[in-house]
């Protein structure tokens, strides 16, 4: 259905809510169109050795999912609009300092992507687990060989989380336009939809390999980039839980520190539920305070079409 038609049909009282769930190292790229009221937010993942690219709704069995094409399109969801010619800041990845990182780019460079993943601008970007980051920095070496330190949020999200809306009958999900195949979204009501895509390692990931990741995914946003830590104590990165969003639960939201711990079942009773799991097997101490083992995201935005 047109979105001409949905205005004439629906109005926003009548929408469900998509929440696209970003796991593992991915750059975010604000690309502005000609269009008066839309922008395109480009979603990209660096190719890593031993990492997977899946997709699918929360609680997923990845062992058994297909891996991802390379090119994909968020269909049937819709979020910001321009007001007076602009995106509003919780919208706008690179505004968006509090929770995530940015190397300051305006270049976008997709050829070198393992997933490069089209979506219209976000409501707002959550974060669904955030880290602390004492002693961390990130440097961006300029074309004329000098250097820049762009701020590193001091409690930046390691899982962002998209918010949308989507009107009944069309439900959203990722399209792949070669090949016609589809992964929808679920869910357990049509009131809260997700998706979540997995772009990681499969098994707790090293420090070397996070900053490699990291530098990759920069590279995506036309910057020479690495981040690095001066403090390597085990306390540098404290794992802290973000108040997960309506339709959410604790369980779904931390679903992969439990992966990371080896308790991998979906289908644990346990994990289906609206509070914190209480009886799973795991140290809550050790979670607490060491690293998520994952990589994640930064942001570069563009004035180009």
């Amino acid at each position: 259905m047109s979105e001409a038609c949905h205005k004439a049909t629906y109005d926003w009282t009548q929408t469900r809510t998509l929440y696209v769930v970003l796991q593992g190292e991915f750059a975010l790229y604000h690309q502005v169109t000609d269009n008066p009221d839309h922008d395109t937010l480009r979603i990209l993942a660096p190719y890593l050795c031993d990492h997977v690219y899946k997709a699918g709704p929360w609680l997923t069995d990845w062992k058994n999912a297909p891996e991802l094409p390379r090119v994909l399109s968020l269909t049937n969801a819709f979020g910001d609009r321009k007001q007076y010619g602009r995106h509003r800041a919780r919208a706008v990845p690179e505004e968006n300092t509090d929770i995530i990182a940015t190397v300051g780019t305006e270049k976008l460079c997709p050829q070198n992507a393992r997933l490069d993943i089209s979506a219209p601008m976000p409501l707002a970007i959550l974060p669904g687990l955030i880290e602390t980051t004492p002693s961390v920095f990130i440097r961006v070496k300029q074309p004329d060989g000098s250097y820049v330190y762009p701020p590193v949020p001091p409690r930046p999200t390691v899982i962002p989380i998209l918010v949308y809306k989507w009107y009944a009958g069309n439900r959203p999900g990722l399209w792949d336009q070669e090949s016609g195949y589809g992964w929808p979204s679920g869910g357990p009501s049509d009131d809260f939809q997700s998706i979540h895509i997995y772009a990681s390692s499969e098994k707790e990931e090293t420090e070397q390999h996070a900053k490699d990741a990291f530098a990759a995914a920069a590279g995506l946003l036309g910057a020479n980039a690495q981040v690095d830590w001066k403090d390597t104590s085990p306390s540098l990165f404290r794992t802290i839980f973000a108040t997960p969003p309506a339709g959410l639960s604790w369980a779904q939201v931390n679903l992969f520190l439990w992966q990371i711990l080896g308790y991998t079942n979906p289908h644990d009773p346990g994990l289906i539920q609206d509070d914190e799991p209480k009886n799973l097997p795991f140290d809550r101490d050790r979670v607490l305070l060491s690293s998520s083992g994952n990589c994640g995201p930064i942001t570069g935005g563009g004035t180009g079409g």
